[in-house]
């Protein structure tokens, strides 16, 4: 096997040469680098020609105009050589062994395994720190072969991968898939997991061997685009099913996004009122017009009642 490493770089300038380094430090060498730089407007581009001339991997660096994260990745899958990509974010690190422990899970398993992913620390190399230990789902799924409807499942309700630096995946079913959708810049992991497990089984294994670190320039951080973007992915997906669409997932399966997507629509709306009221009382009034399910629309209508009445109070005690 040959497994290419691809880098979405959009001003990485701090990040990037640690992140290179964790890749020439692992224990089982990749084929190549791909580094795609995405419009940088820092120095991202310098230091990546200085990091190509001592790294120990091949590096290949692509230069484009800013395109965003899903169409930086889509350049380098179709620019990598190798038939097994892994992508490491421009500001995580990889600890070393954690490429040769994923290809040793590729060669234990079945054919049907195409998405191997690890468990990642968060800041600090800490076993509390770490995703799968404050995960409610992963321990029943971790460690072996998980296949399409079960992972789907259990990946809607709670998204334990978190971030692609764990992702080790087939090139070719990424491309049957159609890769990723560019018009997502957040959440553009999620939505090509859940399409690539309609042809894959996915195995995830119970140790942390990514360090994810946090900083002020982090989009994970804002959750308000975390829910809607993830609501967002899970209207694309619930619409995008029949015949004529690469992605025909169960009725079980579109009847826990369609519930999923309104709880998403909710804590959106709840966000955006603490940010302000006004903005959340529309978000909630035009949420109505989109939720899916009895549920949703039940647990939308009690948010909005519960914002009006906190309103209302917050106004009396103002007049007294």
């Amino acid at each position: 096997m040959k497994i290419s490493v691809v880098i979405p770089c959009y001003n990485g300038e701090k990040f990037i040469r640690s992140a290179i380094n964790s890749i020439n430090n692992q224990t089982l060498q990749p084929f190549e680098i791909v580094v795609v730089n995405d419009g940088s407007k820092d120095d991202s581009l310098t230091v990546l020609n200085e990091c190509e001339k001592v790294s120990k991997v091949p590096l290949k660096i692509i230069d484009q105009e800013n395109g965003g994260v899903s169409s930086a990745r889509n350049v380098g899958i179709a620019a990598a050589e190798g038939n097994w990509i892994a992508f490491l974010d421009v500001d995580d690190l990889w600890y070393p062994n954690k490429l040769a422990l994923q290809a040793s899970i590729i060669s234990k398993c079945s054919e049907k395994v195409g998405l191997i992913c690890t468990d990642y620390h968060i800041d600090s190399k800490e076993d509390i720190n770490s995703k799968y230990n404050n995960s409610r789902l992963v321990s029943k799924l971790v460690d072996r072969e998980v296949e399409g409807e079960e992972f789907q499942l259990n990946f809607i309700e709670e998204n334990f991968i978190g971030t692609a630096s764990v992702m080790l995946f087939n090139k070719k079913l990424a491309q049957k898939v159609g890769c990723f959708d560019i018009k997502f810049n957040h959440s553009e992991d999620f939505d090509f997991i859940l399409r690539f497990s309609q042809y894959a089984s996915v195995y995830m294994k119970n140790k942390p061997l990514v360090l994810k670190q946090h900083h002020g320039d982090n989009l994970t951080d804002d959750l308000a685009l975390y829910y809607h973007s993830h609501a967002i992915s899970l209207r694309k997906n619930i619409d995008s099913t029949g015949n004529y669409f690469r992605s025909n997932f169960s009725s079980q399966v579109i009847k826990s996004m369609k519930l999923s997507h309104d709880k998403f629509l909710k804590e959106y709306s709840n966000i955006l009122f603490e940010r302000k009221q006004l903005l959340g009382i529309k978000s909630y009034l035009f949420g109505m017009f989109k939720v899916y399910t009895f549920e949703g629309w039940r647990i939308n209508i009690l948010g909005l009642a519960g914002k009006l009445l906190r309103m209302l109070s917050l106004n009396l005690i103002k007049r007294k």
